[in-house]
């Protein structure tokens, strides 16, 4: 039996940050982060750093060409709401999650691969931005997928979120900590959509019906 692999594309990111401090050594022979910026995090993984968006289909490609393991993805790379989209790099960074949807010869060779979405393109009355759009746009491609063929896919709505040290009261956000274990149970689920919890959730589940006629 082949032993199990992680790869991480968006190592810097806040829910991944929180997601590392478990033990995925349990679950994982070897963990894999990608980065396009230096890497901030512990080292005790294996560190890619500096990534050209545009290779990152070789580099996964050269990754999990390996027969000595199976491999799951998370894919968490989106840049944050106030990035500046102008910059190239960043642009085509955050473009890698519609990429990878696209590249079905590439995403049938995992055991499991996990996107971290947002509930933004839900919401109707919030402004309108680059970011909204392109989460928007992820959010259409995954259900575009044909899940039947693509059991090992998972798409994770996210709520606004805040770190559990963060006392301000919002009924709407949730936070980091919550929400990364969420992230490491669903490695061993084989969930299509997950929602998010509570009176948010109800109202995420009524808004995606609404607007794509499914649940």
């Amino acid at each position: 039996m082949k032993e199990k692999a992680l790869i991480i594309l968006g190592g810097n990111s806040k829910l991944i940050s929180k997601l590392l401090e478990y033990n995925l050594f349990k679950l994982y022979k070897k963990i894999i982060l990608i980065s396009h910026r230096k890497y901030n995090g512990k080292l005790n993984f294996e560190i890619i750093e500096f990534l050209d968006p545009k290779l990152i289909e070789k580099t996964l490609e050269n990754i999990i060409s390996s027969d000595q393991f199976e491999f799951d993805l998370i894919i968490s790379n989106t840049p944050p709401q106030n990035s500046d989209f102008q910059n190239s790099n960043t642009l085509e960074w955050s473009m890698a999650t519609l990429k990878i949807m696209k590249m079905n010869s590439l995403t049938k060779k995992f055991r499991r691969l996990i996107y971290t979405g947002s509930c933004l393109p839900l919401l109707p009355f919030y402004h309108e931005s680059f970011y909204k759009t392109l989460k928007n746009n992820e959010m259409k491609s995954f259900i575009k997928l044909d899940l039947r063929l693509n059991k090992n896919q998972t798409y994770i709505i996210l709520p606004p979120l805040k770190f559990k040290s963060d006392k301000r009261i919002n009924l709407i956000f949730d936070n980091y900590e919550k929400w990364a274990l969420i992230l490491k149970e669903e490695l061993s689920y084989n969930n299509s959509i997950v929602y998010p919890r509570g009176i948010v959730g109800i109202i995420t589940k009524i808004l995606f019906f609404i607007k794509f006629r499914k649940i």
